[in-house]
């Protein structure tokens, strides 16, 4: 599907695939300015293949002026209930105005062509003052704050040092734990064959449970292989393996690249007893560093961080990255905007009443 309208004066593309004439919008938007992190990509769209809905808008002067990628969802036993989700949407567009505009727009036309009931948006900007105008802005058009579910805040690395002005910086416990000897006794190696993905999910699990949580949902590890394998320089999962059982993941890290951004997106080890008593985490977050400035990035976010103290079962998580910085950021915010009021509901209580009678 490639549709083309007029609307105030401006031209709107919306697509379901990715083709060359959309990689070239794409190009000359970002000649202009904008930023556009990875799952708004088409890139992104054209790895992960699941449903989506591009949005590329014109403006009035013949310029790119936005796009906007939306994810669509159908429950398996619910396929009349659409909803959508705009991931990681950042400084997708050149002028304000426009993308007042087009967060106006993308709901109704959703509605009308989808079924769509119910939006969710994410939110991600590097600077507090940004995140601020985008949180005023997506209110105003008709989005409600939510619970979020990913991180809000997180740590941000420096990376711009050089990578011995980035070791001179650290304490001496730190450096000393990436440079200790039993970095010779495990391989860490960048893996792009998905046959890993049911070890990573175990590792996932095992982390998952060892910081109190309990039913890890499954995560979706497809669409970062397919672009570690056609886009190494945008996505890298790390798999690391003690030397002597090269069939044995023990632990990952996933990071994907956001032009100078690196990002950490998930992580996981076993509880393996010969594991635990190496620094990996040391040897993983280090060659990420490696990986992310080799390839021009200047900042690296660690992927959320806790305030720590009782209760805070995250708190060693958090301690571990404070090791290489104290730059705290609000980076995120998540809303979430009803369409189809009676369908939604009508969804929802069908999943309340689901759940009281399976308890």
């Amino acid at each position: 599907m490639n549709i083309s309208m007029e609307l105030n004066g401006r031209n709107l593309q919306v697509r379901d695939a990715i083709d060359d004439e959309a990689r070239a919008f794409e190009a000359d938007l970002l000649a202009q300015g904008a930023e556009l992190l990875l799952p708004q990509s088409c890139e992104w769209l054209q790895a992960c293949g699941r449903d989506f809905r591009l949005f590329q808008f014109t403006g009035r002067r013949g310029q790119p002026a936005g796009q906007v990628a939306v994810q669509l969802h159908r429950p398996r036993r619910a396929s009349w209930y659409v909803h959508g989700v705009i991931p990681s949407l950042g400084r997708a567009f050149v002028d304000v105005a426009e993308e007042r505009w087009a967060l106006l727009t993308i709901p109704r036309i959703l509605r009308e062509t989808q079924g769509l009931s119910r939006l969710r948006l994410h939110l991600y900007h590097q600077h507090d003052s940004h995140l601020v105008r985008a949180d005023e802005l997506v209110r105003g058009v008709g989005f409600s704050l939510c619970a979020p579910l990913s991180y809000e805040k997180t740590l941000y690395y420096d990376l711009s040092p050089s990578t011995d002005e980035l070791l001179a910086r650290m304490d001496k416990k730190t450096r000393a734990k990436i440079r200790h000897r039993t970095r010779e006794e495990v391989e860490i190696v960048p893996l792009s064959d998905p046959r890993w993905i049911p070890s990573m999910q175990s590792c996932l699990d095992a982390a998952f449970s060892r910081h109190g949580g309990s039913g890890c949902p499954a995560f979706d590890f497809e669409p970062y292989f397919s672009m570690a394998g056609s886009q190494p320089h945008r996505a890298l999962i790390l798999g690391l393996f003690l030397k002597g059982r090269p069939e044995e993941l023990l632990a990952y890290s996933l990071d994907v690249r956001h032009g100078n951004l690196v990002e950490a997106v998930s992580s996981g080890s076993m509880p393996d007893p010969q594991l635990r008593k190496l620094h990996f985490n040391y040897f993983l977050l280090w060659d990420k560093v490696l990986w992310a400035k080799q390839h021009g990035a200047n900042s690296l976010d660690l992927g959320g961080v806790t305030e720590g103290g009782d209760g805070d079962l995250l708190a060693p998580i958090s301690a571990f990255k404070r090791h290489f910085t104290q730059d705290v950021r609000l980076v995120s915010r998540e809303y979430v905007m009803t369409t189809r009021p009676g369908v939604d509901g009508l969804f929802r209580g069908l999943n309340l009443l689901k759940e009281v009678l399976s308890s």
